[in-house]
This record gives C-alpha cells, sequence and structure tokens, in this order.
C-alpha cells in the first residue's frame, strides 16, 4: 500500500513550479485588464480515499493513477496559494459530488459523463455567482450592454475581423 502524499512537505515549493508560472500570467493578464479571474481546482473519478478496488479498476486504464490523484491534490493547494493576496482572483471549489464521486459520473478517471459535466456547470455557477453580484453591485453603469451582432449588420461594421 502507498503512504499518502505528504502536502505539508510540498506546500512550502508550491510557488517555485512553472504552473505556478502559468497561473502567475494569467493572474497578470487578468490584472492588466481589469478582469476578474477565477480559479477552479480539478476533479477525478478516485481521490486518495477511494475503496482501493476501485482505485485498481481506474489504473487498469491509467497506469499513474496514483501519481494522478496526488497531482490533482497538489493542484488544488496550488490555485489557492497563487491566488492569495490578489483581490481580482478568486478560487472556486467546485469538487462538490465529483472528486471521487465515479459512478455515473465519469466515462474514465478524468473525462465526465453528461451527468457529470451538468454537475460541474452547476458547481462553477454556484461558485461564480456570488462573484458576478457583488461586481454588478459596485459598478453600476460601468458596463455596457453587448451590442448583438445579427445578419442584417456587416461583421466589419461592430469591429471584428473576418479573415
Amino acid at each position: 500500500l502507498r503512504p499518502p502524499l505528504d502536502l505539508d512537505v510540498i506546500r512550502p515549493h508550491l510557488l517555485e513550479c512553472s504552473y505556478a508560472r502559468h497561473y502567475g500570467r494569467y493572474i497578470e493578464l487578468a490584472r492588466e485588464h481589469e478582469a476578474r479571474l477565477v480559479l477552479c481546482n480539478f476533479n477525478m473519478a478516485v481521490t486518495q480515499a477511494s475503496p482501493p478496488e476501485v482505485v485498481e479498476f481506474y489504473e487498469l486504464g491509467f497506469p499513474n493513477v496514483h501519481m494522478c490523484i496526488d497531482a490533482n491534490r497538489i493542484n488544488s493547494e496550488l490555485v489557492h496559494a497563487v491566488a492569495e493576496g490578489h483581490a481580482h482572483v478568486s478560487v472556486a471549489d467546485v469538487q462538490d459530488g465529483l472528486n471521487g464521486h465515479h459512478e455515473g459520473n465519469y466515462v474514465d478517471l478524468v473525462h465526465m459523463t453528461y451527468e457529470g459535466k451538468a454537475r460541474l456547470a452547476e458547481n462553477v455557477l454556484r461558485a461564480i455567482t456570488p462573484l458576478v453580484e457583488t461586481d454588478l453591485e459596485r459598478s453600476p453603469g460601468r458596463y455596457q450592454p453587448v451590442r448583438r451582432v445579427s445578419a442584417k449588420v456587416p461583421v466589419e461594421e461592430i469591429g471584428i475581423r473576418v479573415r
């Protein structure tokens, strides 16, 4: 039996990895464009708490399943670490009812069924709704309605170039 990953050992080094630098670039772009950024964690059919026989089943198709479980745990810690200290960045925990809930939600270790995708969409919506409502309340009149594109208005007239 494999010992669980000790996140306390990894946590001090999270911001040194290349993924942290990539997330940092997204954070910088969002700041430059005055946009809110919401980082989500990831979901898989199994977690370190899944029954061994379920993990063994997924290991048949994904021999590196234990590494994937560890990577998923690390990424969940990483999104929190990179978001810290940035007012325009939030973290959405979208794992409710999905992470480690393989039955009916996954076709394999990481790809979701329609039911799983619907649950993910609900989780994302639940996480971002309060953020959107707060942002809209803070900035009345700042947002302009989107100009609709119709077949009667040539695309070039609304500032979109077509190649």
